[in-house]
Formats: structure tokens, C-alpha cells, sequence
């Protein structure tokens, strides 16, 4: 009929003679067709799932032919200026590296094609977008070979990493930061242990001499509380400068004998 002509029947009609042999293979071929159709909307329909999912971007590259077919609800970011999803060029992603990294980048993925029996890909790189800043980006991608081991294709996903990628450079300034305040704090500490050093054994020193003089009873036990309040201190001096060489890894342990 008119309608079925219009559905695309006759796509399926056989023209000429036919027996039944040849009306047996266009009934399979259209069921062939039917069932092709349907798993390409239904990868479709993956595809866009995942994307929604993830706002993962999807890439499927013909190694032969050079094309490359972009998919994902996060592409939206990364689209060049008044180009549309459908108009990429086969040099989109190439174009995106931080002109900084691309050599490295491409080289490392050129590695990764051409290992002999197969080869994945991972890698961080910046990549521009929309706007014209740059994002921090994750590229995953996995080479498939032909029976005579060559590749022909590769399928990955780039996922943006902003976030993780601004909070370890935070984490790792933080460190810095730590460690700078670390070893302020153990220089003002060797300091201090040794300007204190200086005037205690002055007073270490002239207690011992004052000892030496003639004194009174009462005049003894106050220079011997003295020299006991000096030693103490001086102890504690100690502990505070071998602390500091402890937390700088300088600390030198002597072997003695003991009974």
C-alpha cells in the first residue's frame, strides 16, 4: 500500500521475478535490518545514559579514516566557539591540549596505538574550553586490532578532573606551607637553645665561683639552689635542642658500654 511504501517497504520489495527462494532472503534481510536498527538505538540510547550519568565525554576514533565521532552531555563544555556537536573537526581533541603538553600527550598515545598485540591509554592533561580557560582532563581510551593485529580503532572517554586535580594542588601547597612553618619552628627552637645556652653557663660558672668564696650557711644554700636551679634549666636546653634534631632527622646516636 501507499503507507507502506511511505514506511520504507520498498526498501524490501523484491523487483522483477521472484520465487520463493528470493522472497525467503528479503524477509531475512529485513528482519536482519530491523534488529541492526535496534541495536544502534539502543547503544544510542546507552550511550546517552552514561553520558548523562557521568557528563562524561565519549569518543569513538577510526584509526583508518582518521574519523573520530564525539558523544556526551559534557562536550557542551568543550565546544569550539559557534561549532556544533555534529561539525567537529577530526583535530578537535588534538587542538584542546595545553599547548604546553600536547607534543608529550600525542606521543604517549601514539605509543599506546601501535604496541603489538594491544594498548589502553590514560592520561591527565588541561584542555580548552568554551570559555577559553582550561580544565583538567582524564582520557581513557582502549585500541582494538584487526585478525592481522594492526589497529583500527580506538574508544574512550575524556572526564573532567578540575576539581580532584584543584584539590591536590591545594593539598600540596598546604603541605609546603606545613613544612615551611615546620622548620622555622625548628630553627627558632636551636636558636633559642643555644642563645639561652650562653648566659646559663655564665651563671653556672659564677655560682661555682661564688661557692669558692667564704659564706655564710644561709649564703650556701642559696648558691647551691641556685646552681641546682641552673642545671635543671640547662637539662631542659638540652631536651629542647635534641628535639629539634630529632624532628630534622640530624640526631646522632653514640654506642657506650654499660654494666
Amino acid at each position: 500500500s501507499i503507507q507502506a511504501i511511505a514506511n520504507g517497504a520498498q526498501d524490501f520489495l523484491i523487483k522483477g521475478e521472484y520465487n520463493t527462494s528470493s522472497l525467503e532472503k528479503a524477509v531475512r534481510y529485513s528482519i536482519e535490518r530491523k534488529r541492526n536498527l535496534q541495536l544502534i538505538e539502543e547503544n544510542n540510547e546507552r550511550y546517552d545514559i552514561i553520558s548523562k550519568a557521568t557528563n562524561d565525554v565519549i569518543w569513538d576514533w577510526d584509526l583508518l579514516t582518521g574519523k573520530v565521532k564525539w558523544r556526551g552531555q559534557g562536550l557542551k563544555h568543550y565546544l569550539p566557539p559557534g561549532t556544533a556537536e555534529e561539525n567537529l573537526a577530526d583535530d578537535f581533541w588534538v587542538n584542546g591540549i595545553h599547548p604546553d603538553e600536547r607534543k608529550k600527550t600525542i606521543a604517549k598515545l601514539r605509543k599506546a596505538i601501535f604496541k603489538t598485540d594491544w594498548g589502553s591509554w590514560d592520561g591527565d592533561n588541561r584542555f580548552l574550553r568554551s570559555d577559553g580557560s582550561y580544565a583538567y582532563i582524564n582520557t581513557r581510551g582502549y585500541v582494538m586490532h584487526n585478525r592481522d593485529k594492526k589497529p583500527v580503532r580506538m574508544i574512550g572517554c575524556m572526564q573532567d578532573i578540575t576539581d580532584r586535580k584543584t584539590a591536590e594542588l591545594e593539598a600540596r601547597q598546604s603541605k609546603i606551607a606545613a613544612d615551611a612553618a615546620r622548620k622555622t619552628q625548628e630553627q627558632f627552637l636551636a636558636n633559642m637553645s643555644h642563645e639561652i645556652r650562653t648566659p646559663m653557663n655564665g651563671v653556672i660558672g659564677m655560682t661555682q665561683l661564688l661557692s669558692g668564696t667564704i659564706l655564710t650557711e644561709e649564703q650556701k644554700e642559696y648558691v647551691d639552689t641556685i646552681r641546682d636551679s641552673a642545671d635543671n634549666l640547662m637539662v631542659i636546653i638540652n631536651d629542647i635542642l635534641d628535639l629539634t634534631k630529632i624532628s630534622a632527622g640530624r640526631i646522632n646516636i653514640d654506642e657506650v658500654d654499660y654494666v
